[in-house]
């Protein structure tokens, strides 16, 4: 027995119930399934009845049972704590069909931006950005709005094809598929049972990664992506490895791996050195901010917008100067590179319209507001931002106009109310009766 892979069977295991990921849970129980399936196949087909076969299944999974029980009772607090197992559980079982719908209609939507650019895709990570205008193409995205914005699809093939294109998607498909047949052929052919149990083992990982991937982005997370990749290459190295053969990748010369693993190594140091200051930056100006501290907030801000490799870094410090730099230019400038990043972003939108429309560049404003109520047209402060825009062309009409659909929006604002009502738009009595 590998006791330093059933250690790290262990620790997994006990991370996977701690963090919650209820879709994490359901993927690595048909893993495992699958893993346990081809054991006992590949064993029956021998007619192997080897004394020490079952130790070596039976004790790793009584280990890994254990591990289960014990992570269940580990708390996660925090400034929001996570819900016990039981909750999530419990949400697991009640919250299906709800979340069945979101994922049907976040990838039903995407088919519309994969058709779009279907051999290059929107670009590597720009999945949040593109998504915003198709968010009701041919299914509502329950929730969406200012609060609510998908990050993800739900399904790596269909969010690879959104972004890379389809070939991508094949690519990624055919890795993971022709890596779990290596582990499969090695599993059949096999004369060693370590050989077989650590087969099965491959072939079990690559099949949690792949159900997974069909309900969550395991491969758009950089640790478990990691563990997908290593457990493909492996199987696929397995293809071209006769059982037990002393060429196999365990002896084959290191200086190559060495290198690629020292580049890799550089370029993981260099993103950190960026990404990490920049994640500290950002919750220093969050705390300075509800602090009342807003100058030392847009301090931290424009540190962490210097930085930052990520979307949502770089929208929050924006977020930040709109909340706390009343001067408009100042806060436009991170607030431009953040639409320019984010061009559907609804808050970024809002936020650029109100400070360009305070810097005096009305049509600048009014293409922001336009385009905010063009992803959602029931949008009240795109409505307010409008009429805005108009007033200060000294267009009445189509302040009035854009007043009434203010006031009628699924969100009314009650400074839509005081504009609207104070500058003569409409009445009082219309405006209580929106």
């Amino acid at each position: 027995m590998h006791y330093g892979g059933l250690l790290s069977g262990v620790l997994g295991v006990m991370l996977l119930v701690a963090t919650r990921s209820r879709g994490g849970w359901m993927a690595a129980a048909g893993g495992w399934l699958i893993a346990l399936i081809m054991l006992l196949v590949a064993m029956r087909v021998r007619g192997g009845r080897e004394a020490s076969a079952t130790k070596r299944v039976l004790v790793p999974t009584l280990a890994l049972g254990a591990a289960l029980v014990v992570a269940s009772f580990v708390p996660v607090v925090g400034r929001e704590p996570l819900p016990s197992v039981g909750r999530s559980v419990e949400l697991l079982a009640t919250g299906v069909e709800q979340t069945l719908s979101i994922r049907a209609a976040l990838q039903l939507n995407s088919l519309a931006l994969i058709g779009e650019q279907p051999l290059l895709g929107a670009g590597a990570g720009r999945f949040a950005a593109a998504y915003p205008p198709l968010h009701a193409r041919w299914r509502e995205t329950p929730g969406f709005g200012l609060e609510k914005r998908p990050e993800h699809v739900h399904n790596d093939l269909v969010e690879y094809a959104a972004e890379l294109g389809l070939p991508a998607a094949l690519a990624l498909a055919v890795a993971l598929i022709v890596g779990w047949f290596g582990a499969a052929r090695r599993l059949w052919k096999g004369t060693d049972l370590d050989e077989v149990v650590f087969a099965a083992a491959i072939g079990g990982g690559l099949a949690a990664a792949l159900l997974h991937s069909l309900v969550s982005f395991p491969l758009h997370s950089p640790a478990s992506a990691v563990a997908a990749w290593v457990l493909a290459g492996r199987g696929w190295a397995m293809l071209g490895e006769s059982p037990k053969d002393p060429s196999s990748i365990e002896h084959r010369p290191w200086v190559a791996r060495a290198i690629a693993s020292a580049l890799l190594g550089v370029v993981a140091l260099w993103m950190i050195s960026r990404d990490a200051p920049a994640q500290r930056a950002v919750g220093r100006a969050l705390d300075a901010m509800h602090a009342g501290d807003c100058q030392a907030a847009i301090a931290e801000a424009r540190r962490a917008a210097a930085s930052a490799l990520r979307r949502r870094d770089v929208t929050l410090s924006a977020m930040i100067a709109f909340e706390c730099e009343k001067d408009p230019e100042r806060s436009l400038e991170l607030i431009e590179p953040a639409l320019a990043i984010n061009p559907h972003h609804l808050n970024v939108l809002l936020a650029a319209g109100a400070r360009r429309l305070k810097a005096d560049r009305v049509d600048d404003a009014e293409s922001a507001f336009r385009h905010a109520l063009e992803i959602k047209p029931d949008l009240g402060r795109g409505w307010l931002g409008l009429a805005m825009t108009r007033d200060a062309r000294g267009d009445r009409t189509g302040a009035t106009q854009a007043c009434r659909q203010a006031l009628s929006a699924s969100d009314p604002l009650p400074a839509a109310r005081t504009f609207c009502v104070g500058n003569g738009y409409v009445s009082a009595v219309e405006a209580s009766s929106s």
